[in-house]
């Protein structure tokens, strides 16, 4: 039986004057971040940047418990902080993640996929 996952997709404005600092802070992201991330339980995470938006898309089994995870530890605290200085507004990762504000997802080819099969 195939594993359930999460599919979760969100954007944040990037300060215009702050996009190239957002990106760097990404690419030197803190190796305890990386392994925080992770062990809440987020199996992928991709960040795409585009002009002053920036759009993020993770994979989790449970995105609201990972995210929840995820808020209560003092490397996330760290970084949303840093984050804070470069974004027009964060996200509201309180409650889990359930405050996060996401797409809606309207395709998914292997979905389709498996309906005619």
């Amino acid at each position: 039986m195939e594993e359930e996952y999460d599919h979760v997709m969100f954007m944040q404005k990037i300060k215009s004057e702050k996009t190239e600092d957002y990106i760097k802070a990404h690419h030197e992201a803190w190796p305890e971040l990386l392994k925080a991330i992770r062990d809440s339980g987020i199996e992928r995470e991709f960040v795409w940047v585009n002009e002053d938006t920036c759009y993020i898309y993770m994979m989790a089994k449970d995105f609201n418990k990972a995210m929840s995870d995820l808020a209560k530890t003092e490397i996330f605290k760290k970084w949303s902080d840093k984050m804070e200085g470069f974004l027009a507004k964060m996200q509201d990762y309180s409650e889990g993640g359930q405050n996060v504000v996401t797409f809606n997802k309207v395709f998914d080819l292997e979905t389709q996929l498996k309906k005619i099969k």
